[in-house]
């Protein structure tokens, strides 16, 4: 064993952090549990980030690789959903491997493990003892930002590379010079990567946030004049170093290396980036988003004792918690035992560059999250290109998790110089037992078998094997309940387990159902402006009313469920309409059948143009429109013949992620109503022919159909997914090209 050790002596410490991240999290190791995490109204997690991954996996190993994400919206562009993360290789490959809820454990628990051992790396790298990088580690994965975010899959996964991306800096700047510029070099190329994989993780802000602090940390780095990089002058008198002038730093090789290497980063993620920035631009983010609405849930001056009191402001996860703000958003608790460490070590090892560095990063990253406190973020979301396009200042607080976690490390390696290494291991232990106790309870863990069989309400709807869709009533109202009745989540979980029943938002998509609505953080304003989002109501809610004895639907709530061919009814409440059919009770929820509902394609015959919002509600609603006849064009069409063809027909004769495929036959030219979600890159063609899109009857698409017998396709050819996949596979290329290089010139 010590010759292993010896050998190779990062494994023993890796693996002491493996255990440090498996047993806090057995059940999830041993695949008993699977974390529940809610969010109050809904669960990003299990509402959000699951189901997507889910339905990942399901076409993945189905074969096919989904650019449309048929089960939410009506249909949603899958890449463009950047926090679905499905180009990330860790998603990949656990999704489209395992089964769903083990792949959803896997990728927790290496997230937590990458977080622990790039920290463990650079601590290293930057002078740090063993113990003091072992603490680093564990602070860092187990951090408030990282434990108070699990629920938030995509934002941990981007931030747990963070510590990784400094330490591929950090080598590549301490082995530049004449004879190890191409070790530097190939460094660097490991840092493109891992810039990459954090853009393709799905949460390109904190990404984003990274990449501000990489340059800042590099560029520090190159002038300080701490450095110890060196240039060789081939003089008579042999080699002279000296430190490097700004003029020359900013012509230094290495400077190239780190801008060619995130650019190459950002190159390797554009199949996420340019499918997403065009989702933005059909959403309520389009050309960014206002200053007061970036700055919305501000980060509460309050919780700054929490840092030393991690709870003084009560526990969201006991419902206790009292503060003006969201309690995940502002919780950054790195670990008493870490905070006072990280002042030891300031106090110790002030000298190192580090350790003054890394102050800097706890002033500059916390004055940026507290967001409108202060004028900086302000003047940094006017000054940074790209800041108008996020919300959430509060997610800066990864910076100072990771500084807080590099600054203890230093503490330990003074503590142990002064008092011996039996002193460095208490301190490692005791941080650990700290940060555990505090943390674990942020992410409650329900039996995996329970959670993953499916509801009654599922079991009924699948008995029916057609082309439909589902809607529920009451899923923000009854995960309230939920949340109250469970007081948070670390008591009893059965209320969530019950809401479960609602199936929605998003959950349909685990059990193969589909649904005109669903909770994704950017959707198209047209989609939005029928069903609504977490941020506005649709007209949905202008169609039904709760009163004492239930919901109250409206002549146009029969009609949206009728237009989006919605069969199935979940409801937290009774439906008081004589339309609907009473199937099932399974509390909380009651299932209804709506026998009028239109199929998934259908055809009309009545144009009516609608150039606003305000026009089409005003035909929708209108008493003479019927969507058995009549369409609302949002776009123009040539006209269809006038009257009605009882002999029109529409049949789907193949359905998949990326296309759909009909044959149809009219007597008369006819509008072809399908009720999926309108959106870019969708292509229609008739008997082999491309005809134009249109608009209808708010987010749907209709297309002009001629007289007669036709097959018809609906094919989803992305440009931005196309033109970012050209890119991606030339930087990987890049990537690989300067790996071997590099290789090569290490022969030579």
């Amino acid at each position: 064993m010590k010759e292993f050790i010896r050998k190779y002596p990062v494994a023993a410490p890796l693996g002491l952090l493996t255990l440090c991240i498996l047993l806090p999290y057995w059940k999830l190791a041993t695949m008993q549990g699977v974390i529940i995490t809610d969010d109050i109204f809904a669960s990003d997690l299990m509402n959000d980030s699951f189901p997507a991954r889910h339905y990942l996996g399901a076409m993945l190993q189905r074969g096919e690789f989904p650019l449309w994400y048929s089960s939410i919206y009506g249909g949603f562009p899958f890449i463009a959903r950047a926090e679905a993360g499905a180009c990330y290789p860790l998603n990949l490959l656990a999704f489209g491997i395992l089964p769903p809820y083990a792949a959803l454990n896997i990728v927790i628990l290496t997230t937590f493990f990458i977080a622990a051992a790039g920290s463990y790396l650079f601590a290293r790298k930057i002078g740090a003892n063993v113990p003091g990088a072992l603490a680093a580690g564990i602070s860092f994965a187990y951090c408030g930002f990282m434990v108070a975010h699990t629920k938030h899959l995509s934002t941990v996964a981007a931030a747990c590379w963070f510590p990784l991306g400094l330490y591929f800096i950090e080598r590549a700047i301490q082995t530049y010079h004449e004879l190890h510029a191409s070790e530097s070099f190939r460094s660097m190329l490991w840092f493109g990567l891992v810039f990459g994989l954090q853009l393709l993780s799905g949460h390109i802000q904190v990404a984003y946030y990274a990449g501000l602090f990489y340059g800042a940390y590099f560029v520090l780095r190159l002038f300080s004049t701490h450095w110890q990089l060196s240039i060789e002058l081939k003089k008579k008198k042999g080699t002279v170093e000296r430190r490097l002038s700004v003029k020359e730093a900013l012509r230094h090789p290495a400077l190239r290396y780190f801008v060619a290497t995130a650019f190459l980063g950002i190159g390797l993620a554009a199949i996420q980036i340019l499918p997403t920035y065009e989702l933005v631009g059909v959403s309520q983010r389009s050309g960014g988003v206002s200053f007061d609405y970036a700055a919305q849930y501000a980060y509460d001056p309050a919780n700054i004792a929490s840092f030393v009191i991690p709870y003084v402001n009560g526990d969201i996860g006991n419902a206790s918690y009292r503060g003006s703000s969201i309690f995940w958003e502002d919780f950054g608790y790195a670990g008493l035992v870490i905070l006072i460490l990280a002042v030891y070590g300031i106090i110790k090892e002030w000298k190192r560059w580090h350790v003054k560095c890394f102050i800097a990063f706890i002033i500059a990253a916390f004055l940026l999250v507290l967001g409108p406190n202060t004028p900086v973020f302000e003047a940094a979301f006017h000054i940074l290109p790209g800041m108008s396009y996020f919300r959430f200042p509060t997610r800066f607080l990864f910076i100072v998790d990771a500084s807080l976690a590099f600054l203890a490390a230093f503490g330990i390696t003074a503590a142990v110089r002064r008092y011996g290494l039996r002193t460095g291991w208490i301190l490692v232990a005791l941080a650990a037992a700290d940060l555990f106790y505090v943390q674990l309870r942020q992410n409650p863990v329900a039996p995996m078998n329970t959670w993953a069989t499916p509801p009654a309400t599922a079991w009924e709807i699948l008995q029916d094997t057609s082309d439909y869709r589902i809607y529920s009533l009451g899923g923000k109202e009854t995960h309230t309940a939920a949340f109250s009745a469970a007081h948070g989540w670390q008591g009893s979980l059965q209320p969530y387990i019950d809401q479960r029943e609602l199936l929605q938002p998003s959950t349909n998509a685990i059990y193969g159902l589909a649904s005109p609505d669903g909770y994704a953080q950017l959707t198209p304003s047209y989609v939005v402006d029928v069903w609504g989002d977490q941020n506005r109501g649709g007209i949905i809610t202008q169609t039904a009313a709760l009163g004492p004895q239930g919901i109250m639907p409206s002549q146009s709530f029969q009609k949206l469920m009728n237009v989006f061919n919605v069969k199935y009814i979940v409801s937290a409440w009774d439906i008081r309409s004589d339309t609907l059919r009473m199937m099932k009770q399974c509390k909380p929820a009651q299932l209804y059948e709506n026998p009028g509902c239109r199929p998934r394609a259908f055809i009309a015959h009545h144009g009516r143009p609608a150039s606003t919002l305000e026009e089409a509600k005003s035909i929708f609603f209108s008493p003479d429109f019927d969507p058995q006849y009549d369409v609302i064009l949002h776009e123009q069409l040539p006209s269809a013949a006038p009257g009605t063809d009882s002999a029109a027909h529409v049949q789907i004769y193949s359905a998949r992620s990326n296309s759909i495929a009909l044959r149809t036959t009219t007597r008369t030219a006819s509008y072809l109503i399908l009720t999926d979600t309108y959106y870019p890159g969708w292509k229609a063609f008739v008997d082999g022919q491309e005809t134009k899109i249109a608009r209808a009857n708010f987010c749907q698409r209709a297309i002009l159909l001629p007289a007669g017998m036709h097959d018809v396709q609906f094919v989803f050819d992305s440009a931005p997914i196309k033109d970012g996949a050209v890119i991606t596979s030339a930087s990987l290329l890049l990537l690989i090209a300067g790996m071997f290089y590099h290789r090569f010139r290490r022969q030579r």
